[in-house]
């Protein structure tokens, strides 16, 4: 069985960056971190890195130095990482070439539970939404490398017949005033900024039929796995984490693009949505039980888990 502290799992170093205060003090919790998993290391505690991201969103030019010497710590310290989907761990290989000489597994990100228990129908009419819009819809963290202010001041060229956009949650400020100034000219954008409570954030899901992500760079998306655990077709750039996704849910499900978003990947999408109504994606393999045992596999491979242990 598992000993008590042999094993340290690292998720979001990014957080370092996300409540950035000053760089004299990122500087110093960057050293903090970096000494203090060396210092467990030598006490032989086993450290794994589920690595989220190839580096934190919306990364600024004049941080890239300090992000490189807490990720190359990191590959140095870590005795093994994690991906969240099969195909994502070649690109983190790539990136950060130490790793790969290093244990590592894949296991699937989980599904989001469900916040909101009404129907596609109640929740459009909550949300006064008309019954026969087709909802292109992104919920969540509005940044900058999301790509979303593109989205909305391009849509009415390019949308489908009945299409209604709808963008909504935490906005970072150069986002928040462009969309407000969008919102105000649009005749199919629907803004709704501030942070989301877990209901509302599911029940604008619920009423949404196409979940739309047109990312600049992303390795994993946690935002992907909840709309489609809402039964949501997804659109988002064709990179590995999507392809993953294709493969497990099927071309109905998952519309995947190169280059720019266009006209004729908005409309595969909306008729795929058409296609699907009041279906659910097959979801199993990403719950699979085969999960846990990547994860016990690799922490055998560590010597935290011995051969012969049931758990």
């Amino acid at each position: 069985m598992l000993r008590k502290q042999n094993l340290y799992i690292i998720h979001w170093p990014d957080e370092l960056f996300w409540r950035f205060r000053s760089k004299r003090r990122l500087w110093l919790d960057i050293f903090k971190v970096l000494l203090n998993l060396s210092l467990l290391r030598i006490r032989g505690t086993k450290i794994v890195w589920f690595v989220h991201n190839l580096e934190p969103h919306d990364l600024k030019a004049d941080l890239k130095s300090a992000w490189y010497v807490l990720a190359n710590g990191l590959c140095c310290i870590t005795n093994a990482w994690i991906s969240l989907s099969p195909s994502t761990c070649t690109p983190v290989m790539v990136r950060y070439p130490l790793l790969s000489k290093k244990p590592h597994t894949y296991i699937w990100h989980p599904l989001y539970p469900a916040h909101y228990q009404g129907t596609n129908a109640v929740a459009r009419t909550e949300l006064a939404i008309a019954d026969n819009a087709v909802v292109f819809a992104h919920v969540g963290g509005l940044r900058p490398s999301k790509g979303l202010v593109e989205l909305a001041n391009d849509f009415d060229m390019f949308a489908p017949s009945k299409a209604l956009l709808i963008l909504a949650g935490k906005p970072m400020k150069e986002v928040d005033e462009a969309l407000l100034r969008i919102s105000g000219i649009s005749t199919s954008f629907q803004y709704l900024p501030g942070r989301l409570a877990a209901r509302d954030f599911d029940r604008i899901l619920t009423a949404t039929d196409v979940f739309i992500a047109p990312y600049a760079d992303f390795l994993h998306s946690g935002a992907l796995i909840h709309a489609l655990s809402r039964s949501c077709v997804i659109v988002a750039p064709q990179k590995p984490f999507v392809e993953d996704l294709e493969r497990v849910v099927g071309s109905d499900w998952v519309v995947s693009y190169q280059g720019s978003l266009d006209a004729r990947t908005l409309l595969k999408a909306a008729e795929a949505a058409q296609r699907v109504k009041g279906q659910k994606p097959c979801l199993n393999e990403i719950t699979s039980p085969e999960n846990r045992l990547r994860a016990r596999s690799l922490f055998m491979d560590l010597g935290i888990i011995q051969e012969s242990s049931g758990k």
